[in-house]
């Protein structure tokens, strides 16, 4: 394995460093050798020649002006006076209109492909969750044409005033016409074949051969609600060839997601796991393209977004902390990624760098709100022993202070700092910081875990010829 740079092509039981959970261990041991012929096919589909020619139905909504004030309101209180009416636009959407990035872990393996000066493994455990999420842009003037045209229409009955026009994943037509289920908009359905379809012949011309997978039935996947198992609502199901895996499509019981996974179920020592590995997002509220980083080959969450997403996520999981067990990886994982960013700016500037006023204290603020604790939880190996390390939130502004003074806005660190510190005194708290995360980086392991038996075996044989020589001691004492 590389010591810097590259996605992971191995991975070995001691590049785990604080993850307890043997079944995910094997899950991404398993998963990982394809994780780059994964993202290069998802980067490859064609998004930019997509384009639609069809019908779009958008769902208007209307209440009584009388009773109640929003249509929930109206609908929770069973308000007779409530419709939903159906408005069929034929439209034309150009193309580059569909967007994706990858988002969540894999953006990490991403980066420390595109920049490896900064040695990701130094601070994470593996993951091999694949995540992207699906944007798109709507034809202006349709919008338009369905906000105005069809609002007036409604608006000339005077027992109505507020009127909703949304564009949902499911067309439902069952107030007007009983006799018609829900079914998957034409609009979706088109979007997500064309996903769909590109994933399967690109995946069927690959050989995945998973470790430790084996054959299974959809219906052991407990990830999908037996609700949405309907064709009309775009229930796919259709096996990978050559591969234990499946390629599927199906609707969150919500009817708010609509989602494209990859699914495996792999068996070690007796114990399963059913679980997807890559997922595509295709929400109606992304109708707008996300702020991202465009690496050489990838689309990415931006910088920003993933500083936010990770301080985020270490708030709401810090409580696995309290307890040693297979879910302290997590809140572990968030915090080592927003040190493992804070490096890849310190080597790597040109990464991150809003130096538009307004987008520094915006980002300034947001991050820095969500760097909210004294302290961050990290372990650390010693005489093959996990400890439990605290490291202070000042100390890790120290480490950075150029990036904290310079790049974000230092009105928002005012309450940090303490004292101003030189280069040369960052540089000492740099230094300190780093060789927390070193002394656990996977060469490392390797070694103080071989070390750690050596010195066992040492012991043993040291033990026994200390016992030795004091029973030779009383024996020459005796004669």
């Amino acid at each position: 394995m590389n010591l810097v740079g590259g996605l992971r092509r191995n991975i070995r039981s001691y590049d785990f460093k604080y993850t307890l959970d043997t079944t995910r261990k094997n899950w991404i041991k398993s998963v990982f050798p394809h994780v780059e012929s994964l993202v290069n096919i998802v980067a490859d589909i064609p998004y930019h020649e997509y384009n639609y020619r069809g019908d779009i139905i958008y769902t208007t909504r209307g209440i009584s002006s009388q009773e109640y004030d929003t249509f929930e309101e109206s609908l929770k209180n069973k308000q007779i006076d409530t419709y939903e009416i159906l408005f069929q636009d034929r439209v034309i959407l150009p193309d580059n209109s569909l967007h994706y990035n990858f988002f969540g872990g894999i953006c990490f393996e991403l980066l420390n492909d595109t920049y490896p000066n900064v040695n990701l493994y130094d601070f994470v455990d593996p993951t091999s969750d694949i995540d992207i999420k699906i944007s798109f842009k709507m034809n202006d003037s349709a919008k338009k044409k369905i906000s105005h045209d069809n609002y007036k229409l409604i608006g000339n009955n005077p027992r109505y005033e507020d009127i909703d026009v949304n564009l949902f994943l499911v067309v439902n037509p069952t107030i007007t016409e009983p006799t018609i289920p829900p079914y998957l908009n034409p609009y979706f359905a088109d979007v997500s074949n064309f996903i769909f379809n590109y994933m399967l012949l690109k995946l069927n011309e690959l050989s995945l051969s998973f470790e430790n997978s084996v054959e299974f039935d959809i219906n052991e996947y407990d990830g999908i609600d037996n609700e949405v198992k309907k064709e009309e609502l775009g229930y796919k199901v259709i096996d990978i060839a050559n591969s234990n895996a499946k390629l599927i499509r199906y609707l969150d019981r919500d009817e708010k997601t609509l989602r494209i996974q990859i699914v495996l179920k792999i068996i070690v020592d007796g114990e399963s796991i059913i679980d997807h590995l890559l997922e595509f997002l295709i929400n109606p509220d992304s109708d707008s393209i996300d702020e991202i980083l465009s690496l050489e080959k990838y689309n990415i969450s931006s910088i920003y977004t993933l500083f936010l997403d990770n301080l985020e996520a270490y708030n709401k999981r810090k409580s696995f902390l309290e307890v040693t067990g297979p879910r302290m990886h997590k809140p572990i994982n968030h915090f080592t990624r927003f040190i493992y960013l804070l490096d890849l700016i310190k080597k790597n500037p040109q990464i991150y760098n809003p130096t538009h006023g307004m987008l520094k204290n915006i980002h300034s603020k947001y991050i820095l709100k969500h760097l909210n604790n004294k302290e961050y939880v990290y372990y650390v190996i010693k005489d093959n022993q996990f400890i439990k390390k605290e490291i202070p939130t000042i100390n890790i502004i120290y480490a950075f202070y150029n990036i904290f003074t310079n790049v974000f806005n230092p009105t928002y660190i005012k309450k940090y700092l303490d004292i101003e510190i030189t280069q040369e005194e960052e540089e000492q708290y740099y230094n300190i910081l780093m060789s927390s995360f070193k002394i656990n980086a996977s060469p490392f392991r390797k070694f103080l875990l071989a070390k750690g038996k050596k010195n066992k075996k040492t012991n043993k044989r040291y033990k026994k010829r200390t016992q030795k020589n004091k029973r030779y001691k009383k024996h020459t004492q005796k004669h």
